[in-house]
């Protein structure tokens, strides 16, 4: 019934067809702009970094993702066929989205080196809440299945950045799916302007966890991301063209944001909001251990959806007003 809903409009005549279409295509204003700014700060910082990377590189995803977009929304000016022409102009930008996202991660570690690593901080936080992350840990040690669960849902952040808005779009919610990635945007944009100013390594190698005090579980960062870190701040050369890449930002926990975002998003898809909420939970659970985050991390990622939520809604009232 969703795909029938999707796809099929026959109770829309011609007005109400071209009021829906301008609606949508002034729905993309708002998330076109908040990505070039995405991607014009992570230019800015670029020559004040040790950071490499090939400007046909950037320059080549760029236009692919912007063609990408740019089809979506002509293809809807000549069809009115929302589902398939939003989901492609909506891929562009999120593709554009993360691949931003992760330069200025990189960027915010290079340049916030002249900062000292803030762990000592968050973690005696975490201790007046009365949270010791190496006792969670060895609690999870006892639940392997449990833990195994919830490093998938820590993991599926990189696939439900598709996967919600692609599901709002099949329930007609197009401007809830136009939000959401706008939410992503704006929280990306200031997560990473608060991690300049409170650089962190994370939990895991700031309490020298070795992997045989959790021999009976997996972790899904641990000290991966470790090497980069420790190399941006030394001012040595990172190469951004050679894979693997992480996220190397600690505090605030977007994961956490994100996890509250796409539970608030869901609500629109009635058949799917019980499921988005469950596994958004989870997620929420899971990314002190599987972010290897303090718990200060976490409460930070949540209050900032509660800022990005509203003023990614005010952006999008002021930007593209519905029914003009």
């Amino acid at each position: 019934m969703a795909v029938v809903h999707a796809f099929q409009f026959p109770s829309l005549n011609a007005p109400a067809i071209a009021s829906a279409r301008s609606d949508i295509i002034r729905g993309f204003i708002p998330l076109v702009l908040a990505v070039a700014l995405l991607h014009a700060l992570a230019a800015l910082s670029l020559p004040y970094t040790s950071i490499r990377i090939s400007p046909s590189t950037w320059l080549a995803l760029l236009i692919v993702c912007a063609t990408c977009s740019a089809a979506g929304v002509c293809c809807l000016r000549l069809v009115f066929a929302p589902a398939i022409c939003m989901g492609l102009a909506l891929f562009g930008i999120i593709v554009l989205a993360g691949r931003g996202g992760l330069l200025l991660s990189y960027m915010t570690s290079s340049l916030g080196r002249s900062f000292p690593l803030r762990d000592p901080l968050l973690a005696g936080i975490d201790l007046t809440l009365g949270f010791e992350w190496t006792a969670m840990m060895t609690w999870f040690d006892h639940y392997p299945t449990f833990t195994e669960i919830g490093r998938y849902a820590y993991d599926s952040l990189i696939y439900q950045q598709v996967i919600v808005p692609f599901v709002l779009i099949l329930f007609r919610q197009y401007r809830m799916a136009q939000l959401v990635v706008l939410i992503l945007i704006t929280s990306l944009i200031l997560t990473h302007l608060i991690a300049l100013f409170i650089p962190a390594i994370s939990s895991y190698p700031f309490y020298e966890i070795h992997p045989s005090q959790h021999a009976h579980i997996r972790l899904s960062q641990e000290n991966v991301f470790v090497p980069h870190v420790q190399t941006l701040r030394s001012g040595a050369t990172v190469d951004l063209d050679l894979p693997p890449w992480f996220a190397v930002t600690t505090f605030p926990s977007l994961h956490s944001t994100m996890a509250v975002v796409f539970a608030w998003a869901l609500r629109a898809a009635p058949y799917v909001r019980w499921a988005g909420l469950l596994a958004n939970a989870t997620m929420l659970a899971f990314t002190p251990l599987h972010g290897s985050h303090y718990l200060v991390d976490v409460l930070a990622g949540v209050a900032l959806a509660l800022v990005a939520i509203p003023a990614s809604q005010w952006l999008m009232r002021i930007l593209a007003p519905q029914g003009r």
